[in-house]
């Protein structure tokens, strides 16, 4: 079996190198058998493969395949009548040969077919030319570049052209001296290194030492050398009148937020600046403008504002305002998206964006003497045109902050309200399509009168913060479904009397909720974070401005730190304020900035306060002055809205 093994593979590989061995055919190696490699290739020959090829052989049947590729090799000097492939006729010449057959004998009563070599002195031929394997008669060798001794034709020398080569160098010269040659055979030719007396060396700027005219030493000056030691961390090198040496950096560049600048301060001092804000004014009507604002930014950056206008010709019309840039400043268009009175000036407002980047808004409208929510599917970016307005819930809602939007990723708004009839009740209405126009299912998530917010988690489920006017605190429910048709409902702040209203909630991305919301026993604006997605442990609740009566009308966002950010209403001051968190829970005060972004010291000027925070990372906030019966837009110039 081993010698089997053995003898096909040697017979293989002589067929695939047969050019190693000039004038030799590949199974005439001496290791090739009629029994074992003449019986294979015949088979072969007669069609026979697989298992069947090489039994009896020695050889084991796993190996047939290897067998096969190797009689199927194009240059391996089995194709012995210049067939396309391996023949009875070359397998039957082959088995003669191994036999000892030669001469006639070889071809003798075979059909040599219609191939290449189909004559018998062809055959005989090829055989002894080595079956393909190359060989011949060198005629000629001519001496190229660096040699010599051609042209020979018959036999000759060839050497190396010392003309043009030269050995290895195997000696150098010895000190002192210099190579001035080198000989054919690789010998230095050496010579005195020679050279000159020196008689004069200045220094120039930045060397010591000199004139020297006989010998001395060149160094370099020490306003040249910095220390030779590694600074340590904050030291920079400094000259001291004589040296340089390692000392404290005296002028750092300071840390600025998103949006700030570096500038000069008094003292000569670097410090963070601020640029003024951006307030863009929107004046439409005589009587009021701007109560209870809604904003949102689709994916071309562009603020919505959605706002409530009225004068003496009109009583009451919703419309929507389409920025012609990020702060609002020109290219406006404003557009009605509700023609008839809503019934109260106080008109609740919430917009969302659509999936296909078109707003949807929800507002407050009478018919037949009730009121209810309605939710308005603008036809275009700018909600010039409207496709569709369908009323939802039942009648008898409760006015003022009564409703909030958000679009989940399928597209259909859930939309939460409070509903005032029978003791009052907080409801989701999850809408069937992207309009709202038809499958809506109503849910009743709490028999409470609410003030709702409502926002994704990170499960895509609704989660929404409200103020529970009965029990007068604020209370979280999370969704189970997309419908809200279950949730469960934790109490959050009830600490105190009166604390909840005014809520605003968000969602970080480690799915915990943030709300900011108004504590009106204490006057405060407050900020709560969840301990889980369903705010039922591990609360953190924080008192964040004490200024007056201050957090009416919050807004809260997560800015582009990861960090919240929350707008409100400043009552005492006649103010918007903005605060700036230092941590996720906004419960540390150091680097806690809280700023005012508009005051005149009148009442009115920052209510409807609502935030939106673009991808640039600097805050947009709509809200109303309404002493001045303006809308104002303020886009701020810095990730805290700090003023210069």
């Amino acid at each position: 079996m081993k010698r089997r093994c053995q003898v096909l593979p040697a017979l293989l590989l002589a067929m695939m190198v047969s050019a190693a061995h000039a004038q030799t055919c590949p199974f005439d190696d001496g290791n090739s058998s009629l029994a074992v490699e003449g019986l294979i290739l015949t088979r072969y020959a007669l069609g026979i493969t697989g298992a069947p090829l090489v039994m009896s052989t020695g050889i084991n049947a796993v190996d047939a395949p290897t067998v096969e590729a190797a009689i199927n090799c194009p240059s391996c000097g089995l194709n012995i009548t210049g067939n396309a492939t391996l023949t009875v006729a070359d397998a039957t010449i082959i088995s003669r040969k191994l036999a000892g057959f030669s001469g006639d004998a070889l071809t003798n009563g075979v059909a040599l077919g219609s191939g290449t070599r189909n004559t018998p002195a062809a055959v005989q031929s090829f055989l002894l030319a080595g079956c393909g394997a190359t060989g011949g008669t060198v005629t000629s060798i001519t001496a190229g570049t660096g040699l010599t001794g051609g042209t020979i034709t018959g036999s000759g020398t060839i050497a190396a052209d010392t003309t043009y080569l030269q050995r290895r160098v195997v000696l150098g010269c010895g000190a002192g001296a210099a190579i001035r040659s080198i000989d054919a055979d690789g010998l230095p030719s050496c010579v005195s290194a020679g050279g000159g007396t020196v008689t004069g060396i200045l220094t120039g700027p930045g060397l010591t030492g000199g004139p020297i005219s006989g010998a001395g030493t060149i160094n370099l000056a020490s306003t040249q050398l910095l220390p030779t030691t590694a600074c340590a961390t904050d030291q920079i090198a400094k000259w001291s009148g004589s040296a340089w040496v390692c000392t404290a950096a005296s002028r750092t560049l300071p840390t600025c937020m998103l949006g700030q600048v570096i500038r000069v301060g008094i003292g000569g001092a670097l410090q963070c600046g601020n640029l003024p804000h951006s307030i863009a004014t929107h004046r439409k009507g005589t009587d009021r403008i701007g109560y209870l604002t809604a904003i949102a930014i689709g994916d071309d950056a562009l603020p919505v504002v959605v706002y409530y206008h009225t004068d003496a010709s009109i009583e009451g019309t919703v419309r929507a305002l389409k920025c012609g840039n990020s702060a609002c400043t020109s290219g406006n268009t404003d557009s009605v998206v509700q023609d008839a009175n809503p019934g109260a000036v106080e008109v609740p407002l919430a917009v969302a964006i659509g999936a296909d980047n078109f707003p949807i808004i929800v507002v407050r409208t009478s018919s037949f003497g009730f009121t209810r929510a309605a939710v308005v599917k603008c036809g275009n970016a700018s909600c010039s045109s409207i496709s569709a307005v369908t009323t939802i819930g039942s009648t008898d809602q409760e006015p003022g902050r009564i409703s909030s939007i958000v679009v989940p990723p399928d597209g259909r708004p859930a939309i939460t309200y409070s509903h005032g009839s029978n003791g009052g009740t907080l409801k989701v209405t999850k809408c069937g399509n992207a309009a709202c126009s038809n499958g809506n299912a109503v849910s009743v998530v709490d028999t409470v009168r609410a003030e709702p917010s409502i926002a994704l988690g990170t499960d895509g489920l609704p989660v929404i913060a409200y103020y529970d006017l009965t029990g007068q605190r604020l209370k979280v429910a999370k969704c189970a479904d997309a419908s809200c048709a279950s949730s469960s409902i934790s109490i959050v702040d009830g600490t105190g009397t009166d604390v909840g209203s005014h809520a605003s909630i968000t969602v970080p991305v480690d799915g915990r909720p943030i709300i900011s919301y108004f504590d009106a026993a204490n006057g405060e604006l407050k900020v709560a974070r969840c301990g889980n997605a369903a705010c039922s442990s591990g609360n953190i609740r924080t008192v964040v401005d004490t200024d007056g009566t201050v957090g009416k009308h919050s807004s809260i966002a997560i800015g582009a730190d990861g960090l919240p950010v929350v707008s409100y209403y400043d009552e005492t001051n006649g103010a918007l304020k903005f605060v700036k968190c230092s941590n996720a829970n906004c419960s540390s005060s150091v680097n806690r900035t809280i700023s005012t972004v508009e005051s005149d010291g009148g009442a009115g000027l920052g209510l409807g306060g609502n935030l939106a925070m673009p991808a640039d990372g600097l805050p947009v906030i709509s809200y109303s002055d309404v002493n001045n019966r303006i809308l104002k837009i303020a886009k701020c110039s810095n990730a805290a809205c700090v003023f210069p």
